[in-house]
């Protein structure tokens, strides 16, 4: 875990599933819980007769077995009996824990969603207007490293060392303002988009880099299918072709762009 975790962000987070905006890691407690309640519903569902003894012997306990753990747990997690028609013991104990882990990690993510701090992205990502499917996309597949996985949750968590932090987290008496623009309220969102001072250079920059790589990869694409339709042209050719291009608010089909790239270039 070393890096991996920023010190101040959000530690429920951990347990979310990658696809929600977690690290989708595994609560050993509450994987203690499910296991506890899979096992009663197994020895409650199994014919074994000798597995019918210990389940016995295990409810006349009247504390520490597994009969009263698995109901002290049931009610913590809000589990009510799971009706089902599956009569093997095992699928039984499988479906049961499911629905548990299912319940604890809902809870889990209530706690995160509810904290003042760390759960104005988790809310922001539940608006209407926000695929939540694609916005945490990275998390599954960008191959980053897991220092700047865990950079990049600490900022979405706002547990960064900036001023609004130190003052209205810390307390520790510094001017919220940004430090470089002294006007707005340095916050994250803030640095990242809504700075004037970093406008005209770090965001250009940024722009400019995002922007040449969609040109790359979009380059290759059409590449490709003007070589299908007999074309002869070279991946730089292309680019600096594609360089020139106005893309706008305008809508090309493919077959206009093609035309439009032949006459920069023929």
């Amino acid at each position: 875990m070393n890096k991996m975790h920023h010190p101040k962000a959000d530690v429920d987070r951990l347990y979310i599933r990658r696809s929600e905006g977690g690290k989708g890691l595994l609560q050993l407690e509450l994987l203690y819980k499910t296991i506890t309640i899979g096992l009663q519903t197994y020895l409650d569902s199994t014919q074994d007769w000798m597995l019918q003894l210990v389940n016995r012997h295990e409810k006349t306990k009247k504390v520490y077995s597994v009969s009263c753990q698995s109901k002290k747990f049931m009610t913590e997690l809000e589990l009510a009996p799971v009706e089902m028609s599956e009569t093997q013991p095992t699928k039984r104990a499988n479906i049961v824990k499911q629905e548990a882990k299912r319940k604890g990690l809902d809870a889990i993510k209530s706690k995160w969603e509810q904290k003042p701090l760390h759960g104005k992205y988790a809310l922001r990502s539940k608006d209407p207007d926000i695929d939540q499917a694609n916005t945490h996309q990275w998390l599954r597949c960008a191959g980053l490293k897991a220092e700047t996985d865990g950079f990049i949750m600490a900022a979405q968590d706002q547990s960064l060392y900036t001023r609004n932090y130190q003052a209205n987290i810390i307390k520790n008496g510094t001017d919220p303002k940004c430090r470089l623009c002294d006007d707005k309220i340095e916050t994250i969102d803030h640095l990242v988009a809504g700075c004037p001072i970093l406008a005209p250079k770090e965001y250009k920059e940024r722009h400019n880099k995002w922007d040449s790589i969609y040109i790359g990869e979009y380059a290759s694409t059409i590449m490709l299918n003007m070589l299908n339709t007999g074309m002869n042209i070279t991946q730089n050719q292309l680019q600096k072709g594609m360089m020139q291009l106005s893309f706008g608010t305008s809508q090309f089909t493919l077959t206009d762009q093609l035309k439009q790239i032949g006459q920069i270039l023929l």
